[in-house]
């Protein structure tokens, strides 16, 4: 698991109820359909599934970028570039996945 570590410092009063815990993982989904209330996409399968184990690992406003590892590769944080910094978090095993990340 990688952090971005391009947020600023929460200042002020805060309503700790809107913060986001945001995970992100990437791969094709099962199917696509809209929304039953508001007729926006609404995605299904593994990768979905995958996307909130991951989003479950992180804390109030921090972002989590889900990695897949094989058996023995080491873990390398993506570049995104030298507007966004990244941080590795660590290597897990989430619920329901046979594969680290």
């Amino acid at each position: 698991l990688v952090e971005s570590t391009a947020r600023a410092p929460l200042e002020g009063d805060i309503d700790r109820s809107k913060i986001f815990k945001i995970g992100v993982h990437t791969g094709p989904f099962t199917s696509m359909g809209p929304h039953t209330v508001t007729g926006r996409a609404d995605y299904f399968g593994p990768v979905v599934n995958r996307a909130a184990r991951v989003a479950s690992q992180s804390e109030l406003g921090q972002v989590i970028i889900g990695m897949p590892l094989r058996s023995g590769e080491i873990a390398c944080p993506p570049d995104f570039g030298n507007k966004i910094t990244t941080n590795m978090v660590g290597i897990r095993k989430l619920k329901g996945l046979t594969i680290d990340m």
